[in-house]
C-alpha cells in the first residue's frame, strides 16, 4: 500500500505533521515552522488529546489561529 499523500500535491519542504494520541492528523504546516506557529499548534493538539476539542474543530482552530499569526 503506498504511503498516504497527506493533501500535498508536490513534495515541499521543510513540512511538519501534527498528530493526536489516536495518530490522526490533526494539522500538516508547510514551510518553516517557528516557535510561536509550533506553540499554538500542539496547545490545541493537547486539547484535542484530553477531550477538550473534537477533530474538526481542532483543524478549524488551528487554521484561524495560524492565519493569524502570519505577519501582515
Amino acid at each position: 500500500m503506498p504511503p498516504p499523500r497527506l493533501g500535498v500535491a508536490t513534495p515541499v519542504f521543510p513540512f511538519t505533521v501534527f498528530t493526536d494520541a489516536r495518530g490522526e492528523v490533526v494539522a500538516l504546516f508547510v514551510g518553516e515552522l517557528h516557535k510561536p506557529q509550533a506553540e499554538f499548534i500542539l496547545a490545541e493538539v493537547e486539547n484535542l488529546n484530553k477531550g477538550l476539542v473534537q477533530l474538526a474543530s481542532a483543524r478549524r482552530t488551528i487554521d484561524e489561529g495560524l492565519r493569524a499569526l502570519k505577519p501582515r
